[in-house]
């Protein structure tokens, strides 16, 4: 039989460590930094596709983040429902104690 334990307060911590990565990510603009080496680059075929580029990374960025936000979202879930089982065996033992007469 295995054991195990649950930090519902760390699970919650985690999830909030886990916006905020997926905030400051959302947060990083790459236009403004693809911009200034198409700038480098005037006339290339590559200063050509970069506003492309930076779309695109954005987008897949955003991506990322909005998975991050989804699992933030499950530890939260998970903690709450550790917290549920944990208070309905606790109100399950006080139970018991007091159908064997136990104080």
């Amino acid at each position: 039989m295995s054991t195990y334990q649950v930090e519902p307060d760390e699970l919650r911590k985690s999830a909030g460590d886990l916006r905020t990565a997926a905030g400051s990510a959302r947060g990083a603009d790459a236009a403004d930094a693809i911009s200034t080496l198409g700038g480098a680059l005037q006339g290339s075929t590559t200063a050509d596709v970069m506003p492309r580029f930076a779309t695109s990374w954005d987008d897949a960025i955003d991506g990322w983040a909005d998975g991050v936000d989804d699992f933030a979202e499950a530890l939260d879930a998970a903690a709450a429902d550790a917290e549920a089982a944990d208070r309905a065996s606790k109100a399950f033992m006080e139970w018991l104690k007091k159908f064997f007469g136990e104080k």
